[in-house]
């Protein structure tokens, strides 16, 4: 049975608490909507907004992950501890004193200097949710996204530095929009109607960035 392995790469960076903040939204459609931002592949903000209102979308600080299988026909998860870029995960089947077996993701110091392995030595999928937290004990904890490896698959989220920028885009009516580049902290986008008569009722993403070099 091949093992299943999901890897985070980390450009640069040995710690997943990145840069905290804001960035200012605007909806200026009559739809709710949802902004999404990501860093790489990794969900960082996810923010609803109703039509024709602003909010300040939070950037994460800190990042938990708890695995998720469902044994003998039960569903069971680990607890969710910290993600601190020095460690691999693996969800594994561990033997009890009394010899019954539970169920336990294990913490190894990570093999690659550019990433973080989370692997499943279960014969059943392994559902990895990934919480994006206010504090390092978790506090807030609020659910970024989740990666389902199937039997025998490997799959790759890779995470850039927050120096590379971060992806913006909406959700409008199931339809999502090109994503733009933005700065992070401190950064304006602004959700509108493209106004293009050959796409009509096509939304688009602006992003405006603070100047860091004042």
């Amino acid at each position: 049975m091949k093992n299943l392995i999901l890897t985070i790469a980390l450009l640069g960076s040995s710690s997943l608490a990145f840069a905290s903040g804001g960035v200012t939204i605007h909806n200026n459609t009559h739809f709710t909507t949802k902004l999404v931002i990501k860093q790489g592949d990794l969900i960082v903000s996810q923010t609803m907004l109703r039509s024709s209102t602003t909010t300040i979308g939070e950037l994460n600080d800190y990042y938990r992950v708890n695995a998720t299988a469902i044994i003998n026909g039960e569903k069971v998860s680990t607890e969710a501890v910290l993600m601190d870029g020095l460690a691999d995960f693996t969800a594994a089947l561990q033997e009890n004193p009394d010899n019954s077996v539970a169920f336990g993701m294990e913490e190894s110091l990570r093999s690659n200097v550019d990433s973080i392995a989370f692997t499943n030595t279960l014969t059943t999928p392994v559902q990895f949710t990934i919480f994006g937290t206010d504090s390092p004990d978790g506090g807030g904890a609020r659910v970024l996204q989740t990666v389902v490896l199937p039997s025998a698959s490997t799959s790759n989220l890779k995470i850039t530095a927050p120096s590379e920028g971060y992806q913006a885009y909406a959700v409008i009516n199931g339809i999502t929009t090109p994503a733009i580049k933005i700065q992070g902290y401190g950064s304006t986008v602004t959700i509108e109607p493209t106004n293009d008569s050959a796409h009509p009722g096509t939304f688009k993403v602006v992003g405006e960035d603070i100047d860091l070099s004042t």
